[in-house]
């Protein structure tokens, strides 16, 4: 049981980094798993990007789906029972129905954090810096585009998420 829970807390840690959530213009909710291969090149790339942004205007959330591929049915019901309740209570339905509309992992989507409005999703092989402009980029529309005219941009978003 305590392994259960352990899984539960790990896949459902909310990293929401350094902003809070008055200051935030983005949020980047990244889905990986440790059986992920996408996940071991994208996900530090990620991590960089955000990291050397030096700003206060990025969330972050990282889904960990591990459990979903390796768990018991048990916690893989228990895992899709928090992960709905989990993205009601932080707004955040529309990664839930995106999601669920495209179930894999090594990617993530970005949202303007006042809206909720998907910017760009992202995945693969980018490196670090295609990455943090891709954020920048994010950020600059947040500011300069009302709600409503933040229509995503790239490849990379699945007709889920648009």
């Amino acid at each position: 049981m305590k392994l259960i829970k352990l899984l539960i807390l790990c896949a459902f840690s909310a990293f929401w980094l350094p902003a809070s959530a008055s200051e935030a213009k983005i949020q980047v909710i990244n889905f990986t798993a440790e059986w992920c291969p996408v996940c071991r090149v994208f996900d530090p790339n990620l991590h960089t990007a955000i990291d050397s942004m030096g700003d206060r205007e990025v969330e972050w959330l990282s889904i960990d789906l591990t459990v979903t591929r390796t768990g018991s049915q048990d916690e893989k019901s228990r895992f899709w029972i928090d992960f709905f309740n989990e993205m009601r209570a932080a707004d955040l339905m529309v990664v839930h129905s995106g999601y669920n509309g495209y179930p894999y992992t090594g990617y993530a989507v970005v949202l303007a954090s006042d809206t909720k409005e998907v910017l760009v999703c992202m995945a693969g092989a980018q490196s670090s810096e295609q990455i943090g402009a891709q954020l920048k980029a994010a950020i600059i529309r947040v500011k300069n585009l009302s709600p409503g005219k933040r229509v995503p941009e790239g490849p990379d978003c699945p007709p889920s998420f648009l």
